[in-house]
């Protein structure tokens, strides 16, 4: 302390434990710093008789920081004290401006630090403390011999004596019960006559008092005692220096017989930089966390708070842009809306992670360490999981208890697959592409809105096969986890494949040779309004198949990317990034990122290359007919070139027939379409927020240019539904993007973006389902219905006038 007062320091911070070791080592630290003339500007206590939470470190150390004391003297046992310092290096109170010092040293090596963000070791630098300095006696010697005589008998108990840390704690446990033992001896010939018990609760604090004028030779040397029976000495005062990730102790002074020597062989002061520079104490050189320096020509020196949004949590430090993700006002960050705060993040800057809209992560600014930054029972990484039992449905956790109601929805979603099924089968989309374009275009509006906030993409959830539903009460649909919701679309076409063959297998029925009149009437009905499933089965079941494949196309490979689409998450293993309760590359994971991986290559390479193939080949087999009547008014008139094969003949009439003669392979095409669309903005998720939608924009307004150039379907129609829809998803897309940017930079959210969107998503629907169906009018009929309309239109105009 003398080295360091001659530097004209002033302001010393007492941080004692509240427990006898620590009040009685303050007391003597109190008198020893009043004769030096120190200013003593704190006296904090902290902990007390059983050693408490870390967190209860925060006021303690709060007020150490604003007291500006450069000068910290712990005195406390060594787990106090390594707590106190390395929540103090977390708040910026250690360094090159700090002197800190104390009974014990804050880093053992048999002490957990997996707790410290940083090398203990290197941290613990510059930290001064005194021990004995031993001079061997015949104490020393003795205490040598007795432990090596248990050592050959019991090597476990008794390990070698090595010099390590561990020896000299048992020597000095051996002298402090041996001098404990003289004190107590003496106090009881002190007082005679008073009872031991009454002299404990009496004296109890500090027996040591009562040894006095004692050279004791003990088994770490030999110790001193004044006529108080206080240590004089011998003692080494020592620094913390780290040489190579090891801890070396360099000598800054001797004390003995009540002086210190500072004037002694390779006595030397080290800071916590490894320098010898003792720093200054000027009371304006350092700014507290949440202030920087301020100077001009004006003011040479002055510390200012850090403007609005950014922060600063170390003294003399320059204030820095608050992160992304966290809201900051001078010292204090606290977590944004939306945003979940990972505590095991090495960098404050890199500690913020963007959730899911739905999510429920913090809902508005959130203290760091504040307790559970998730709402609705849910807990982990960016909130995702649910307590034990419970099972997410609309962002609530809820019980999913009620067997009779479980197996009612499942028969339920079972009879809904057949029905969606049944329908595809009946439907002629071979006639034409409009029916799977358009239910294509809504899969889109639902898979590439990241936030889902309008009702009516959410409603879009079925279309994809998804079973993450966000929206209705909070009631159990089903006992799903997260898992089971990510590989629904794969368990819903496996259901639908099961449901295809009951299909068929009715239909066989219903072919029967053997079948009743019944059955003959239903037949009849069923072949005079779908003629092309009057098909051998192998032919009607391969058909199906190929609907049912264009139709799930899109949900299975979103399902196969959002399964091998992994987050990295800093002291956490990575998850997937739609299901963050699901870890990445674990048993159940890895089997269905192989699969997905399979499901990936097949959906974009080996498809298209085989049906640009099949397609390319069709071009050969076609011959011109004239002028044949057709029921589309559309092309009625025009010369029309069909294939020879029928799709009564042909079982992949499906994958050409909506299309022109040029461009018979353009299913090919249109797989690798699905694929980029749909594909790339998931790919990019991890890129950021913004970058997933302009991808998405792009890609559309790509495939928009191409479709509005080649038209490759026959009808004007068809070709109408990819170049409409596309342009309402560009609408609604970029309105979507327009109300994130308002309430990520000014914290504006407009219900009208919210209706213009729903409006822009069901323009494709509105416009192209009535114009479809009158097109299949009849033309006399249809010309009928015009003259009609301006009939009515007639009589009303004259009527009003």
């Amino acid at each position: 302390m003398r080295r360091v007062a001659e530097q004209i320091w002033g302001a010393v911070a007492l941080m004692y434990s509240r427990e006898p070791f620590g009040t009685t080592a303050r007391d003597d630290a109190k008198s020893v710093a009043n004769a030096m003339g120190f200013n003593i500007v704190l006296e904090q206590g902290f902990y007390g008789p059983t050693q408490g939470n870390r967190s209860d470190l925060a006021i303690p150390l709060e007020n150490l920081q604003k007291s500006r004391a450069k000068i910290i003297i712990v005195c406390a046992i060594a787990q106090y004290t390594s707590d106190l310092y390395y929540m103090a290096y977390g708040r910026g109170l250690v360094g090159p401006t700090y002197v800190w010092m104390g009974i014990n040293i804050p880093y053992y090596n048999f002490m957990d630090f997996s707790w410290f963000n940083g090398d203990p070791i290197q941290a613990a630098q510059g930290f001064i403390w005194a021990t004995q300095n031993v001079t061997n006696g015949a104490g020393y010697n003795e205490f040598n011999s007795k432990w090596n005589s248990m050592s050959l008998q019991n090597a476990t108990m008794y390990p070698l004596l090595s010099g390590d840390l561990w020896e000299w704690g048992v020597r000095g446990v051996y002298d402090a019960a041996y001098i404990m033992a003289l004190a107590w001896t003496n106090l009881t010939r002190i007082y005679p006559d008073t009872p031991f018990l009454q002299l404990l609760a009496t004296n109890s604090t500090y027996p040591l008092r009562a040894v006095g004028d004692l050279i004791y030779d003990g088994a770490s040397g030999f110790s001193i005692f004044n006529g108080d029976g206080i240590m004089a000495g011998p003692f080494v005062i020592s620094v913390v220096v780290s040489q190579n990730s090891t801890v070396e102790y360099k000598n800054i002074a001797y004390y003995e017989n009540d002086e210190i020597i500072t004037d002694c062989h390779m006595c030397q002061y080290y800071n916590f930089d490894g320098s010898t520079k003792v720093p200054s104490d000027s009371l304006f050189e350092v700014c507290p966390p949440g202030w920087q320096s301020y100077s001009s020509e004006v003011v040479s020196q002055l510390c200012v708070p850090c403007p609005e949004g950014t922060y600063n949590l170390n003294s003399n430090s320059t204030c820095k842009p608050c992160p992304v993700g966290a809201v900051c006002h001078n010292a204090n960050i606290m977590i944004a809306k939306g945003y979940w705060y990972n505590a095991n993040a090495s960098a404050i800057d890199s500690a913020f992670y963007l959730c899911d809209a739905t999510a429920n992560c913090c809902p508005n600014a959130c203290p760091i360490g504040g307790g559970n930054q998730c709402i609705h029972e849910h807990s982990g990484v960016l909130c995702s999981q649910c307590p034990s039992g419970q099972y997410e449905w609309g962002g609530q956790c809820t019980h999913c208890d009620s067997l009779g109601s479980n197996i009612a929805v499942g028969v339920a979603a079972f009879v809904a697959i057949f029905v969606v099924v049944c329908i595809l089968c009946v439907i002629p989309t071979s006639k034409e592409g409009f029916l799977v374009d358009l239910i294509f275009v809504y899969q889109v509006a639902y898979l590439l809105d990241f936030d889902h906030t309008t009702a009516l993409s959410r409603a879009l959830a079925f279309l994809t096969l998804s079973l993450n539903i966000q929206s209705g009460g909070n009631g159990c649909i089903l006992p799903l986890d997260q898992f089971a919701k990510m590989i629904s679309a794969y368990v819903m076409v496996m259901a639908m494949v099961v449901c295809l063959g009951l299909w068929h297998v009715l239909i066989q029925v219903l072919r029967s040779p053997n079948r009743g009149p019944l059955a003959r009437r239903a037949w009849k009905t069923i072949v005079r309004w779908f003629p092309y499933l009057d098909t051998s089965f192998k032919h009607s079941l391969t058909r199906s198949v190929i609907v049912l494949a264009l139709f799930s196309f899109s949900p299975v490979y979103s399902t196969a990317v959002t399964i091998l689409s992994c987050r990295a998450i800093e002291g956490f293993p990575s998850v997937v990034w739609d299901y963050p309760s699901v870890q990445c590359w674990t048993d159940s994971h890895t089997t269905v990122a192989v699969l997905s991986g399979i499901v990936v290559v097949v959906q974009v390479i080996v498809l298209p290359g085989v049906i640009f193939r099949q397609g390319l080949g069709l071009r050969s087999k076609q011959q011109p007919e004239p002028n044949t009547p057709t029921l589309d008014a559309d092309i009625a008139n025009e010369a029309v070139v069909v294939p020879i094969e029928s799709e009564a003949t042909d079982p992949l009439y499906v994958l050409h027939r909506c299309y022109t003669e040029q461009c018979r392979w353009w299913t090919a095409i249109d797989l690798i379409e699905r694929s980029t669309i749909v594909g790339l903005p998931l790919l990019l998720r991890s890129t950021g927020d913004y970058t997933p939608r302009y991808a998405a924009l792009f890609v559309l307004w790509m495939f928009l240019l191409v479709r509005a150039f080649v038209m490759p379907y026959r009808l004007v129609a068809d070709n109408a539904v990819r170049i409409i829809g596309y342009l309402a998803l560009i609408i609604t897309f970029s309105l979507q993007l327009r109300q994130k940017y308002l309430l990520d930079q000014y914290g504006i959210e407009s219900t009208d973006s919210l209706v213009q969107e729903t409006v822009a998503t069901i323009i494709p629907c509105v416009l192209l389902v009535p114009t479809k169906l009158f097109s299949k009018i009849p033309s006399a009929q249809r010309k009928q219905i015009s003259s009609t309309i301006r009939s009515i239109r007639s009589k009303v105009i004259e009527a009003g006038s």
